[in-house]
């Protein structure tokens, strides 16, 4: 039967290039050590890879310590070291912090902030930060944060807000700025009715913890109706049928069920053994 070690060489390092080489990942997480230590074989083939990215690289890759590991070695200047200009940093990229980028290379990757979207693009959270009740099939726009003025900001990819803004306007048939600054302003209001909010990457509800289910649903079909009014009201700016608001309200309680569970899940990791998030 055929294995992983029976396969040439050739193939088990194409195999590696699949392994995200070039990304900062932790020891423990590493594709390439935890491979090297499954068996003899298999280290000597990663021992290999390795050697041969740092040979392909060896005017600027860090000097090898004296007994370390190839794999090691590599990690480690991948870690220290800009992957656009190549010089030294070990800065993560803020749209995609598992790559080393300086600040000069990191400037030069067109990204506007979470705010200047909103109000130079008119859209909402709800339109950028997807899939949610509004959007469901819409993909995640590629997003950041860094630690500025000691909060943090929120970035992201200027070509994704671009797009996401040409698909508001083909989805509502409607370009005038005046009509999309209505429509984001309708979609703000909708998003707090819902004490909804957006950070670390996530969706979030404010003031969830300690209601048990009950009251928890009670309180979403609450919502649910007065969102409802709002989206059906005749005089609202969002560019949809009838039937197609309808069918937003009916996936606001689901979305909020899907959002509160997994931020329940996430409070019982964060939480030490034998307290709980009520």
């Amino acid at each position: 039967m055929a294995s992983l070690q029976s396969l040439p060489v050739e193939i088990l390092f194409h195999i590696l290039a699949f392994t995200g080489p070039f990304r900062r990942i932790s020891p423990h997480d590493d594709p390439l050590c935890n491979l090297a230590a499954s068996s003899k074989l298999l280290q000597d083939v990663v021992e290999a890879y390795a050697r041969g990215l740092l040979k392909q690289r060896k005017s600027v890759v860090l000097k090898r310590r004296r007994g370390e590991p190839y794999r090691k070695t590599w990690r480690r200047w991948v870690s220290n070291t800009c992957q656009t200009c190549k010089k030294k940093s070990v800065r993560a990229a803020i749209l995609d912090p598992g790559v080393t980028c300086c600040v000069n290379c990191d400037r030069k990757i067109p990204k506007m902030t979470k705010t200047d979207a909103v109000t130079k693009h008119h859209l909402s959270l709800l339109d950028l930060f997807t899939p949610n009740f509004l959007h469901p099939d819409l993909p995640p726009v590629t997003s950041g944060e860094y630690m500025c003025m000691g909060g943090m900001a929120t970035m992201i990819l200027t070509e994704d807000v671009l797009a996401r803004k040409q698909y508001i306007v083909e989805q509502t048939g409607n370009q005038d700025e005046s009509f999309l600054h209505k429509r984001q302003n309708l979609l703000t209001k909708v998003q707090r009715d819902l004490r909804l909010y957006y950070k670390g990457g996530r969706w979030w509800l404010e003031g969830r913890l300690g209601m048990d289910t009950t009251e928890l649903l009670l309180q979403f079909l609450n919502v649910k109706e007065n969102v409802r009014k709002t989206i059906e009201n005749p005089r609202a700016h969002l560019g949809l049928s009838l039937e197609a608001r309808r069918q937003v309200a009916d996936a606001v309680v689901s979305f909020l069920k899907a959002v509160e569970s997994s931020q329940s899940n996430s409070l019982r990791m964060r939480l030490p053994a034998g307290l709980s998030a009520s």
